[in-house]
C-alpha cells in the first residue's frame, strides 16, 4: 500500500465507524453492543457499578491505548470522526494547533472531582459520544416529524449549540476540542504518552515540515523531529505527506524520537513543567471541587429540577440519576412513545414528557441501550411492576363532572387497571386510582380528552430498588 493512502483508509474505517455507531445510536436491530464501545459512558457505568461490562471494557481500552497509542480516538470516537470530516473542508493554512496540557488537565480533574461530588455536568457537555448521541437524537427528531415543531430548548444547547461551536474550533485549530477540551482523550493520552507503538520519524527527515502542516492536533515538532504521542491520535495524515516514508508507526525504542541533524538541541523541560503544573493543577482542583462540592454534592443542581419530574423507569432516585446520566439522549431516540426529551436548560438529565403518549407497558427499550448506567437494566416483568409515579385525578375538572359527559377512558386506557369507577358524591359513576397499583406510567394522562387534564402524575422520591 502507498503511503499516501494510510490517512485516507484510516479515514474510510473510521466513517464505518461512524456509520456503524449512529446506526447503533438510531436503534438498528443488533447493534445496541456497539454503545458498549464507548469508552466515556463506559466509566460512568463502571461507577455506577451497573454489571462488569464497564471494567471489563475500560480495561481492555486500556491495555490497549498502552500498546498502539489513541487508537481509540483515531477509529471508533463518533465526534472525533465529525471533527476529520469538517476538518475536510478546503480554507487557508491554518496555525499549529497549540498544547493546552494545562487546560486539559484542569477540565479532567474537574469533571472527576465533580462526578465524586455527584455532578455529571462536565461530562455532559464534554463528553465526545453524549455530545454525538445529542446531535443523532435532534437531527432523527426532525426527521421522524418533518420539521422544527418538536425541536425543544433542550436539543437546542444539547445537540445544536454544541454542534456550531465544533464546526468553529475545527476550522479555526482543527481538532484542537481532542487535546483540549475532551476529558476522555486526556485520560486516553495521558496513557498513550507511554504507548509502545507510535509515530515515529526516521533519519530519513528531509525537515520539509509538511508533516506539521498537516498534523490536526499540533503533537508534531519539525525542529527537532519529533512527536508528541500524548496528543497524536494517530490519524496518519504525517504519513501520508511526507515525501522520504520518513514516518512509520513503529514499536518505541530506547530513543523513540529523533533530533533532525543541523537543528539546535532543545532542553527536556516537559516533566518538570509537568511536575509544576501539575501540582499546581491538583492544588487547584482540590480548592474548586471543595467549593463545588456543597453546590453539586449529589447532583444537587440537577436533582432539584428532576425531584418535579418523572425520570424514566430504573434511574432509582433523582441523585443518582442526576450524577449518571451523560445526555448522550440515545434513549430519546429508542423510546418508541417519544416521551423521553432532554433537559430543557442542558444542564439536567433527560426527563419523562407525557403531554402526548404515556410511557409503553411492554417496553424497556431505554433501559436495554442505556450505556452509561444511569437506566439500570430491566426485565419486562420487572418494568411492569416498577412504580416511577402516581396518578391523581381532580374530580372537579373531570368532565363527567365537570359537563355530565360519560367518559371512563382513563379506566379502559390503564394496562395495570389500577383506575376503576366508583360512584360519586352526586350518584356519577367517577374514576378513582388505586394507589397501590398504579406504576405511573402516564398513559391515563396521555389519554385524558379535556384541557387542562383533569389527570396529573407526580413522581415518587425513589423507585423501588427491591424488584
Amino acid at each position: 500500500m502507498r503511503r499516501k493512502t494510510y490517512g485516507t483508509v484510516r479515514l474510510v474505517v473510521a466513517m464505518s465507524f461512524l456509520f456503524a455507531t449512529t446506526t447503533a445510536i438510531a436503534g438498528w436491530p443488533g447493534s445496541a453492543w456497539l454503545l458498549s464501545l464507548q469508552a466515556g459512558p463506559q466509566w460512568v457505568r463502571l461507577a455506577a457499578g451497573v454489571g462488569t461490562a464497564g471494567i471489563v471494557l475500560t480495561f481492555l481500552v486500556f491495555v490497549a491505548t498502552f500498546f498502539f497509542g489513541r487508537f481509540f480516538c483515531a477509529v471508533l470516537c463518533p465526534l472525533g470522526t465529525c471533527q476529520d470530516i469538517i476538518d475536510l473542508v478546503p480554507r487557508k493554512r491554518l496555525a499549529t494547533v497549540p498544547n493546552r496540557r494545562i487546560l486539559r488537565y484542569t477540565i479532567a480533574v474537574a469533571a472527576i472531582l465533580l462526578f465524586a461530588g455527584g455532578s455529571a455536568i462536565v461530562l455532559r457537555y464534554l463528553d465526545p459520544f453524549s455530545r454525538y448521541g445529542a446531535m443523532v437524537g435532534a437531527a432523527k427528531n426532525i426527521l421522524q416529524h418533518g420539521n422544527g415543531a418538536h425541536f425543544s430548548s433542550g436539543m437546542l444547547w444539547t445537540a445544536a449549540v454544541p454542534l456550531f461551536l465544533l464546526v468553529l474550533l475545527v476550522m479555526w485549530k482543527r481538532r484542537l476540542y481532542c487535546v483540549a477540551l475532551c476529558p476522555v482523550g486526556t485520560v486516553i493520552g495521558a496513557i498513550a504518552k507511554f504507548s509502545l507503538w507510535r509515530m515515529r520519524i526516521g533519519k530519513t527527515c528531509a525537515g520539509c515540515g509538511r508533516c506539521g502542516s498537516v498534523c490536526p492536533t499540533g503533537c508534531i515538532e519539525s525542529a527537532t523531529g519529533s512527536v508528541d504521542t500524548e496528543r497524536c491520535v494517530l490519524c496518519l495524515k504525517c504519513s501520508s505527506v511526507c515525501p522520504n516514508g520518513s514516518i512509520t508507526y513503529a514499536l518505541a525504542g530506547n530513543t523513540p524520537y529523533r533530533q533532525r541533524p543541523g537543528s539546535a538541541a532543545v532542553p527536556d523541560i516537559s516533566r518538570r513543567k509537568f511536575l509544576i503544573g501539575g501540582s499546581a493543577l491538583v492544588l487547584g482542583a482540590v480548592a474548586i471541587g471543595r467549593g463545588f462540592s456543597h453546590v453539586f454534592r449529589t447532583g444537587a443542581h440537577a436533582a432539584e429540577r428532576v425531584r418535579d419530574l418523572i425520570y424514566p423507569p430504573g434511574a432509582i432516585d433523582s441523585e443518582r440519576f442526576a450524577r449518571h446520566c451523560t445526555g448522550c439522549q440515545v434513549c430519546t431516540v429508542a423510546c418508541p412513545a417519544g416521551i423521553i426529551t432532554p433537559s430543557p436548560s442542558g444542564f439536567g438529565p433527560v426527563r419523562l414528557d407525557y403531554s402526548h403518549n404515556g410511557c409503553a407497558y411492554d417496553c424497556t427499550r431505554c433501559n436495554a441501550v442505556c450505556p452509561s448506567g444511569a437506566l439500570r437494566p430491566l426485565d419486562l416483568v420487572d418494568k411492569q411492576w416498577l412504580k416511577i409515579g402516581e396518578a391523581k385525578i381532580d374530580l372537579p375538572q373531570c368532565r363527567i363532572v365537570k359537563d355530565g359527559i360519560a367518559c371512563g377512558m382513563c379506566v379502559r386506557a390503564c394496562p395495570k387497571g389500577a383506575i376503576f369507577m366508583v360512584e360519586g358524591p352526586d350518584g356519577f359513576a367517577v374514576p378513582e386510582v388505586a394507589t397501590f397499583h398504579c406504576i405511573g406510567c402516564g398513559v391515563c394522562l396521555a389519554t385524558c380528552p379535556v384541557a387542562p387534564k383533569a389527570i396529573t402524575v407526580t413522581p415518587i422520591e425513589q423507585q423501588p430498588v427491591g424488584f
